[in-house]
């Protein structure tokens, strides 16, 4: 999932080599509640889906929200 790999990296000020499935606010010091929800609102408008309440507490690591993404019908 490219689009959102380069979400997170946008977001987050990393580079896209930094991410993998195990990136979270626990191992990543800039992803605060700021950057989550802005994590969340930047994933919802590229790919035109709106998270629930529960998506969005749901999404705590990198893996997490290509999890949603797939559950959405998001396959890219």
């Amino acid at each position: 999932m490219e689009i959102l790999t380069e979400i997170f990296s946008d977001v987050l000020n990393i580079s896209p080599l930094e991410i993998t499935d195990q990136l979270s606010p626990n191992t990543l010091k800039n992803w605060n509640s700021m950057a989550h929800m802005k994590l969340v609102m930047a994933i919802e408008e590229a790919y035109d889906i709106v998270f629930t309440v529960d998506d969005v507490k749901s999404v705590k690591s990198f893996a997490d929200a290509r999890q949603i993404l797939l559950q959405k019908g998001v396959e890219s």
